[in-house]
């Protein structure tokens, strides 16, 4: 019964170009000649001179202050839903269809034979809802398409369902996991958390048919003062490295690979660290917390401000507490302060604010972080405040030197001004800090060097909007017709889902990578799509084509298979991913009315059940999506996993499942089971000798009927044809 999978490779290789503009050679750093004491990193004095002219403040355009309550949170643009196009989707069908043909001709290749109707119906559902077919939709879809001869015809039946699919509920279920898999793919451990958030988000902009222009807003410039983040997640998933938050948006959105770039220029692509580095600027004002709501509720903060302002807030807790601290010891501290009474009191409201909303949390809501992309990693602030609770009298007043010069910087300015003209007088302070005050200085200096001025990739102009945030102009550059990369990106990162590779491979290299084709082809799906605005233009024409409905090109001489897959002349056989496999385990065991529930509900606990589940199969099944072409090999650790779980264990309950009830008659012939248990799992009819073999199984007199269905669905799960796609 299991099928021979054999591997996928690329080897043809046509380039394609994408033109980026010269980048200007990066401004000198002229060092200072001042060696800071033993106690200063060297760090932290390197380059501060270059920062400032004699001394003087940067000259900055004046921001206000970030959003300082929930009302003020800025809203996503509202976009009029798009509607289903079945015309436009035939006419970009039509168009691949021709480019197609004119590269098999070209290449002399020989398109695989169309994939019969069942494996063309599997193969639609699979990648449309991410769940096999029902028995029933097969059964009617089989009777459709054999009732009809005229080819004309045919395709309207085929165009109908990928129409109603890309209308139905799990179609935007299934476009959720998808993204969420991409956004997702270089998160830290905290994804399983922020994941089950953003998810449902993403479920209900494609239901509700928005431009993914929404989407990318959503996720690359969402700011939420909410209790449970939805589109914000995305950025409190990466808030403790911006560099990471950078590479993720500009792998997802832009197919390019500029985290190699974050150290030094990349070695095998055109880009520079200093463009690393200014892509990385839109995301320096991002802060993320949590903080007390209306009714004493606790809320996740995701906001932008001004390192300026992120600076001075995060040292007046520090201090805040110092001097407390140092009260409390009966120490100097409280006299002579740059801290008036009545600022240190409301300080101390404000510390006592936020201790009341940690111990406020619910139980698995984790530790309140006080830090943000600025932050310490994910330590708490109770754990990183015990070293300047203890300060002595020349740490708490070098403290408040240090506030008060914060307090008194503009956005945008610089908050170490006053010992930039100085550098001996900078040692002689930062020596006088607390360690973490000095660790807090540098990570303000290291910052402000790097990231302070922001900048496209592709070079155009940015100025800084006092209405708008860095994050908000960044996502509206992204989705720019114009933008040479966002369109090409997401046409590329569809072909290779639905065609089983990309026009360019990797899918998400597309500057980097050497293995391109057809970019003729690439650059009409890239202005299609930016003209519209819509991923269903994409898949409904996709899905429409001579190359989605071509069969397998198995047997047969093997490089010759795998050029004829690379040209999209035939379909590569794909695993599963662990969604799928989710879903359409839970539809084979005819508990789809439970499933459907289960799937319908996007509550927190919900979504972080599914989750571990998913999780699970990716571990020891499925893997991560790949970002490109792969080729599957079933290993041992994943068949006795998926013959041993208890998503397959459930086949051993099934006399209990009035669904299951015909089955389990043994009075007629076996051959109603047989035929049922081959479309509730593999989605076809069996075959003669696969009927034979069953019912040799099924009428076993030692084994009663009930047992030997239930033995027998166990043995369709865990075939290799239940969990590919042909």
């Amino acid at each position: 019964m299991k099928r021979s999978l054999l591997a996928s490779a690329v080897v043809v290789l046509v380039p394609i170009a994408f033109v980026r503009p010269v980048e200007p050679a990066p401004t000198s750093i002229v060092p200072t000649s001042i060696v800071p004491t033993s106690i200063v990193p060297t760090s932290i004095v390197t380059t501060w001179a270059s920062m400032q002219q004699g001394g003087a403040p940067v000259a900055a355009p004046s921001r206000p202050k970030g959003p300082r309550a929930p009302n003020e949170v800025p809203k996503l643009t509202a976009r009029a839903p798009l509607p289903i196009d079945p015309a436009a989707y035939n006419a970009l069908a039509a168009t691949i269809d021709q480019r197609l043909a004119a590269a098999w001709r070209a290449e002399t290749i020989e398109p695989a034979a169309p994939a019969d109707d069942a494996t063309w119906l599997r193969r639609l559902s699979l990648d449309l809802r991410g769940v096999i077919p029902t028995a029933a939709e097969v059964q009617a879809f089989l009777a459709d398409t054999a009732a009809e001869t005229n080819a004309a015809k045919r395709a309207s039946i085929c165009a109908d369902v990928i129409d109603a699919w890309l209308d139905s509920p799990e179609w935007s279920r299934h476009l959720s996991y998808v993204w969420s898999n991409v956004l997702f793919s270089a998160a830290p451990r905290e994804r399983q958390r922020t994941e089950a958030l953003l998810r449902p988000w993403l479920e209900q902009q494609f239901r509700a048919r928005a431009p993914f222009a929404t989407v990318v807003e959503g996720v690359v410039a969402g700011s939420e003062w909410a209790r449970q983040p939805s589109y914000s997640a995305f950025v409190l998933t990466y808030q403790d490295s911006i560099e990471t938050l950078a590479g993720a948006v500009a792998r997802s959105f832009l197919g390019l690979q500029i985290q190699c770039a974050q150290c030094h220029d990349h070695k095998f692509d055109d880009w520079k660290q200093t463009e690393f580095n200014r892509f990385c600027g839109f995301f320096l004002d991002v802060r993320s917390d949590h903080t007390v709501g209306p009714n004493s509720s606790t809320l996740f903060r995701i906001v932008d401000h001004s390192p300026e302002w992120d600076f001075a807030d995060r040292l007046t807790k520090i201090v805040g507490q110092a001097h407390r601290g140092a009260s409390a010891a009966g120490g100097a501290g409280s006299e002579g302060s740059g801290a008036t009474m009545s600022d240190r009191t409301k300080t101390e409201a404000e510390r006592a604010e936020r201790l009341a909303a940690r111990d406020a949390m619910a139980e698995g809501d984790g530790p309140v972080f006080e830090e943000d992309i600025l932050g310490t990693n994910g330590t708490s602030m109770s754990a990183g405040m015990s070293a300047a609770a203890a300060a002595n009298e020349a740490q708490l007043a070098a403290m408040d030197e240090l506030l008060k010069a914060a307090k008194s910087t503009p956005d945008r300015g610089n908050a170490l001004r006053n010992w930039d003209s100085d550098p001996a007088r900078l040692v002689a302070l930062l020596a006088a800090l607390p360690a973490e005050v000095r660790e807090l200085v540098q990570r303000y200096r290291d910052r402000r060097v790097a990231f302070l001025e922001p900048g496209f990739l592709d070079g155009a102009p940015f100025t800084d909007d006092v209405k708008t945030s860095r994050r908000r102009a960044l996502a509206d550059w992204i989705t720019r017709p114009e933008n040479p990369w966002y369109g090409p990106s997401v046409a590329n990162r569809v072909v290779g889902e639905l065609l089983g590779h990309g026009l360019i491979e990797p899918i998400d290299d597309l500057t980097g990578s050497s293995d391109k084709i057809l970019p003729e082809l690439l650059a009409e799906l890239a202005a299609a799509f930016t003209a519209n605005g819509d991923l269903r233009l994409l898949y409904g024409a996709i899905c429409r084509t001579r190359a989605y409905a071509a069969g397998n090109a198995n047997g047969g001489d093997r490089d010759e298979r795998v050029r004829r897959e690379r040209w999209f002349a035939a379909q590569p056989l794909t695993p599963f991913t662990a969604e799928q496999m989710l879903a359409s385990l839970a539809r084979a065991t005819a508990i789809e009315g439970k499933s459907a529930a289960a799937a319908d509900k996007t509550d927190f606990k919900s979504e972080q059940t599914r989750k571990g589940r998913i999780d699970s199969l990716k571990l020891f099944c499925t893997g991560d999506p790949p970002t490109g072409a792969a080729e599957y090999e079933p290993t041992i650790p994943a068949a006795l996993f998926l013959m041993n779980g208890d998503l397959t264990s459930r086949t051993t309950g099934l006399s209990a499942n009035p669904a299951f009830a015909p089955l389990f008659d043994a009075t007629p012939p076996p051959d109603t089971a047989i035929d049922a248990l081959f479309l509730a799992t593999l989605s076809r009819m069996p075959t003669a000798p696969e009927r034979t073999a069953f019912a040799e199984s099924l009428c076993q007199a030692n084994l009663p009927r009930p047992r030997a269905v239930e033995d027998a669905l166990w043995a369709l799960l865990n075939s290799t044809e239940f969990h590919t796609s042909r």
